[in-house]
């Protein structure tokens, strides 16, 4: 029988979060994955997120040798989303693997939020593939919308689930 102990910590205050877990394998004698992040929001997507992960074998690119530390990963991530004027939001994430030193996945945008229309633009790249000598192969995508309030959603594909999962506390006022 495979026994793991773990310990979980959060905490909020006003406009700041963290939280940060941990399990450990008392059998193995190792960590087995940790976590850490904190968030600061003053308010409806004017965020600031901090991360960091590690899962012992997250990463497993040879599988010849899966238990090698080499397969183990550690993320870093920075998500923000930001007024720059009462309609002009500026957002975006960067999210690094320390492991393999390789961005694993980040975007960049600008919305733009007025009484009667919203415009959206984001650049996205996430991770595909990496090979075994560490090269790299990125999926980039570009998203544009425009919405006439209370008609519709023009644009192709929507990058409300990207938003939604890379900046976390981000709500998405462009659902279609």
């Amino acid at each position: 029988m495979r026994i793991q102990t773990g310990l979980l910590i959060s905490a909020s205050v006003t406009n700041l979060t963290a939280r940060a877990d941990y399990s450990w394998d008392p059998n193995l004698s190792e960590t087995q994955s940790a976590s850490a992040n904190v968030r600061y929001q003053l308010g409806v997507n004017n965020l600031f997120f901090l991360g960091y992960t590690f899962e012992r074998q997250g990463d497993v690119i040879d599988f010849a040798n899966i238990n090698r530390s080499e397969n183990d990963l550690s993320r870093a991530k920075v998500a923000v989303a930001k007024p720059l004027t009462q309609n002009i939001h500026i957002l975006g994430h960067f999210n690094y693997n320390v492991s393999h030193e390789h961005p694993q996945s980040y975007s960049v945008g600008v919305e733009y939020q007025g009484c009667c229309i919203a415009i959206r633009g984001i650049y996205s790249q996430i991770l595909r593939n990496e090979s075994l000598n560490g090269d790299t192969d990125y999926d980039t995508a570009f998203y544009l919308q425009f919405q006439l309030k209370g008609l519709g959603t023009a644009g192709a594909n929507n990058p409300s689930s990207l938003l939604k999962s890379s900046i976390p506390g981000y709500t998405d006022k462009l659902r279609r």
